[in-house]
């Protein structure tokens, strides 16, 4: 899976950057823009004394709504393992949003240039899916190449772009860089963008210690950081996620988050998204006839979209932003956050239930309020409805959801309400789920020894969605791995023993499912008195 780091990270710059309009399907080979500046320079020490990443000068100009990034990499081949993971490029782009062109490929070898694009070597696309055991369908292409005649004490020096354009960002632009840091080593680096002056698009650096002043060139304005930065502070593990999050550079356009929270509001209009007579118009009147109670109502129209609808992210034609409709994901069956969101919305205003889209930052949550505001800050989307004064989050992508867990919260940290009026980040409050994520039980023969194991009868209930792990596990493993699945769990949630007889039954009206064995084991915790029979009633907390 991995590849030399400095050609997978540009492979990674590549690919993150921000989704843009349709072009070519494979890659152009041009000169590199004139607006490009010539790389900073090198350090002139001996070449086998520079870092295996010589250079690594990333340049990007902001035109109205597109943006183009320029990427000039140069490796040094210090080892004959470095030659074999770095002689082959993958340079991934997204044709729906923009262009990739190359503008040049050389080996460096002592004082002789070998142009590799002249000597007729081009880049293949593979049209393949990289994340799909992450249930995505990307889109994104993959240029590639395999270097001839490279050789160990050369330098590689590759030069491409990325062009593109998202229409669903409204005319706006946006950027983030990641800011390569000590203890990794360049030889040089920097990070350069370039606006015309009327333009005035915003940015925020988030690294300690960094200063960056954007400086007036003529017509145009140049922002510069030298890569690499200083090392980071040592933080510890358990430190929220703000303080832990890797050096970045933002630019974006938006005038504020209440811009960013007003921009996303058409695509989560749903104003006749279900047509009279439709499908999903029977599926809201079944759900109106089953329950009076609008909470009711709306853990049901959530359990549809769960259970129902399986999870597969979408990101070509537009779909980095852009969900599908509700009638679409219905024939289809199968959406990501943002199509079970907008599909969820539909169902809760059709029987009147006030509701509303929030992005959210799934592992970067608590830092939303440091980030600059733009969309790209956000990786998640899902439900807030208001039912009686009390607020609900209900995530389609969840599982097993049932009533008893309506008023659960998530632990994401802020989110954005997407208003027509706009707003800024608000902070979930979490409070403990209604349910842990199991009830145990243990009936214990305590009569033997004290020092010797007692034979127990141990019946565990799970709820939410370790329940729907174990029914999905039940369907798809036979029995041998279901009783190997029965013991782990036991021993997690009991302690050590030896368990036999069991069995997985799953409750289709509650959701639950019920695992039961019988076996040898010392409860941990338990107090061991000996003489009698006893009971323990544990929860695995969430």
């Amino acid at each position: 899976m991995k590849r030399f780091v400095v050609v997978k990270a540009v492979a990674l710059a590549a690919a993150g950057l921000p989704a843009l309009a349709w072009a070519s399907e494979t890659p152009l080979y041009q000169p590199a823009p004139a607006w490009v500046a010539a790389p900073p320079a090198v350090p002139a020490t001996p070449v086998d004394e520079l870092p295996p990443l010589v250079l690594l000068d990333f340049q990007k100009r902001i035109e109205g709504d597109r943006l183009t990034s320029y990427v000039h990499q140069r490796t040094r081949i210090a080892s004959a393992e470095m030659l074999s993971q770095a002689a082959t490029l993958t340079l991934p782009w997204a044709p729906d949003k923009g262009d990739l062109i190359v503008h040049g490929l050389t080996i460096l070898r002592g004082d002789q240039r070998i142009d590799l694009l002249a000597k007729g070597q081009k880049f293949t696309v593979l049209r393949r899916e990289q994340s799909l055991e992450q249930r995505e369908l990307t889109g994104i292409l993959t240029a590639t190449l395999a270097v001839e005649g490279l050789e160990v004490g050369d330098q590689l020096d590759l030069r491409f772009s990325v062009t593109g354009r998202d229409p669903a960002l409204g005319g706006r632009v946006q950027d983030v860089v990641a800011l390569p840091a000590l203890p990794l080593r360049i030889g040089a680096g920097r990070v350069r963008y370039l606006w015309s002056n009327d333009s005035a698009p915003k940015y925020k650096l988030l690294a300690d210690g960094v200063v960056a002043t954007p400086a007036r060139k003529g017509d145009m304005t140049e922002l510069s950081v030298a890569l690499p930065l200083a090392k980071p502070k040592d933080m510890p593990e358990d430190a929220p996620a703000r303080y832990r999050r890797p050096p970045l550079i933002e630019v974006a356009s938006f005038a504020d988050w209440a811009d960013v929270s007003r921009t996303f509001v058409p695509l989560y209009k749903t104003d006749g998204l279900i047509a009279p007579g439709s499908a999903l118009a029977n599926e809201v009147a079944a759900i109106q006839k089953a329950d009076a109670t609008p909470i009711g109502r709306a853990q049901r129209a959530l359990e549809l979209v769960q259970d129902k609808i399986r999870y597969l992210a979408v990101g070509m034609d537009g779909g980095n932003y852009v969900p599908q409709t509700p009638a679409k994901t219905w024939e289809v069956r199968y959406g990501d956050c943002k199509a079970k969101t907008l599909m969820l919305l539909a169902l809760l205003h059709a029987m009147g239930i006030e509701a509303e889209p929030v992005v959210a930052s799934i592992g970067l949550g608590d830092a939303v309020p440091d980030r600059l505001p733009s969309a790209a800050a956000f990786n998640h989307v899902f439900v807030r409805a208001t039912i009686g004064g009390q607020v609900l989050w209900l995530d389609g992508t969840g599982s097993n959801a049932r009533l008893p867990d309506i008023h659960d919260t998530p632990g994401v940290g802020y989110v954005l309400p997407i208003r027509a009026a706009g707003a800024t980040p608000i902070l979930i409050e979490t409070h403990p789920n209604a349910r842990p994520i199991a009830s145990v039980t243990i009936d214990a023969d305590e009569s033997g020894a004290v020092d010797l194991p007692s034979p127990v009868e141990v019946t565990m209930v799970a709820h939410g969605p370790m329940a729907a792990q174990l029914r999905a596990a039940k369907s798809q493993i036979g029995p041998k791995e279901q009783r190997e699945l029965i013991s782990t769990i036991l021993q997690q949630a009991v302690g050590e023993g030896q368990f036999a007889d069991g069995t997985i039954t799953p409750d289709a009206a509650t959701g639950d499912v019920v695992v039961r064995a019988k076996g040898w084991s010392t409860p941990a915790g338990a107090s061991r008195t000996g003489g009698a029979s006893a009971r323990w009633v544990g929860r695995w907390a969430s």
